[in-house]
């Protein structure tokens, strides 16, 4: 919830709701300078109109970001799909076997060639880090990458990291490093 006081003059005051979150917005008078026996203007608000945003304007706005689904990517054997924790998209997560080699692939497309953001949206609710390779279409881009822990198995976080893709079907596979396997794997954001 948010609060504030606006100025007891004309003009134009601007409220920052965060959209991902806000539902509803209600304004209440709690005092004004007016006297009780002001009805006109005792505790009331006068709003000449109002302006609501979808964002903030910026330089340039692309498409959104393709999703993959881990599910619904190849992984290694003795991983499963669960849905146990809360959090996730699509209809679960992959959860590696605790192994260094575990593993899940995407299959991904890319309408051109370039160097493109990819977002492996992870959950781990140890406090070891679960380190990871990336590898795109089987060269390694990045060896043993973080993915530190996130408080607990609900909490997921994203990592980021930029890579060239060629245009057509591509492969992005992470792969654990160390023996107590990969973090819990939601999906592959592409762009």
């Amino acid at each position: 919830m948010k609060s504030g006081t606006l100025p007891s003059a004309r003009g134009v005051a601007t409220i920052d709701i965060p959209a991902v979150s806000t539902r509803h917005v209600r304004l209440e008078v709690t005092s004004t300078y007016a006297a009780s026996t002001d009805t006109a203007r005792y505790k009331r608000l006068r709003i000449d109109e109002t302006w609501i945003g979808s964002g903030y304007a910026t330089a340039s706005t692309g498409p959104p970001p393709a999703r993959y689904e881990a599910e619904t990517a190849a992984f290694s054997a003795g991983s499963t799909v669960d849905s146990d924790h809360t959090g996730y998209t699509g209809t679960g997560f992959v959860n590696t076997g605790n192994a260094s080699g575990a593993y899940v692939e995407w299959t991904v497309d890319a309408a051109a060639a370039g160097n493109v953001p990819l977002a492996v949206r992870y959950a781990n609710g140890t406090t070891v880090n679960r380190p990871m390779d990336i590898a795109v279409n089987g060269t390694t881009v990045v060896s043993a990458r973080a993915f530190n822990g996130t408080g607990d198995w609900n909490t997921w976080a994203d990592s980021t990291l930029t890579a060239a893709l060629h245009a057509g079907t591509n492969t992005v596979r992470v792969t654990a490093t160390t023996a107590t396997g990969a973090p819990d794997l939601d999906h592959l954001d592409v762009g």
